[in-house]
């Protein structure tokens, strides 16, 4: 039995990915951040085949702890990123957290023979920092395509950046190593929408979902943001 491991695998995506190698017959090791959340990682239980199921401590900038999760890995999948649009310290929250990280998994990887692919989960952020709008100075109707130049702006959100800045130290270290031992992946969505697995309502990916709430009635985007507000959601 092939074992996988995933960052990030009890959130809103990660679920659904953590159920997806339960189903097809995957030894399945997911990071618990606050191992002592029970509540955060309790729908994971009720999953098919959980008895294959384990939760790992994990913070991705402790190197001890990323070794001790990636050992055994044949297949790693990293969705762990914060995805947060309120933080009171972006180099804290933000920054350290999606791209130290991201260099500390890398450097793990590559001295972890078992390892034979990696998938990175990132964001279309990844390649435009000004997402959902258009890279400035683009004209009208102009379809951003991989031929285009990645557009990154300073200004922009604290969490597009930190996207942006990962994804540069993933292609940067697959330009440095192009023997390593195994494949690397990257999915960059440009939402993700549909039901949580979990009965958190706290993550931001369902406060987002409050904007798009599909109801036989016409959709109102100043009750959207007064829902937002009244529950202690943020937006941008």
């Amino acid at each position: 039995m092939q074992t996988v491991g995933i960052i990030g695998g009890a959130g809103f995506i990660g679920s659904y990915v953590t159920r997806q190698f339960l189903e097809n017959g995957f030894k399945v090791k997911v990071s618990a951040y606050d191992i002592s959340n029970k509540g955060k990682y309790a729908h994971l239980s009720g999953l098919p085949n959980s008895e294959n199921m384990e939760l790992a401590p994990l913070d991705v900038q402790n190197i001890a702890q990323l070794k001790a999760f990636v050992a055994g890995c044949d297949l790693l999948v990293h969705g762990g990123t914060p995805f947060q649009l309120d933080v009171e310290d972006p180099q804290r929250d933000l920054f350290d957290p999606t791209i130290k990280g991201t260099e500390n998994f890398l450097q793990v990887v590559s001295e972890t023979p078992s390892v034979k692919k990696v998938v990175f989960i990132a964001s279309v952020a990844a390649v435009n920092t000004n997402f959902p709008l258009p890279p400035e100075g683009w004209a009208d109707g102009k379809i951003f395509s991989e031929k285009d130049e990645p557009y990154y702006n300073k200004e922009n959100h604290p969490y597009a950046q930190a996207k942006f800045l990962a994804n540069l130290t993933v292609n940067q270290f697959i330009a440095d190593n192009p023997d390593a031992g195994f494949e690397i992946t990257t999915v960059s969505p440009v939402g993700v929408m549909g039901m949580a697995m979990s009965a958190r309502e706290d993550s931001t990916s369902m406060g987002i979902q409050f904007l798009f709430k599909i109801d036989s009635r016409p959709i109102h985007l100043s009750k959207c943001f007064t829902t937002l507000m009244c529950t202690g959601r943020s937006w941008m």
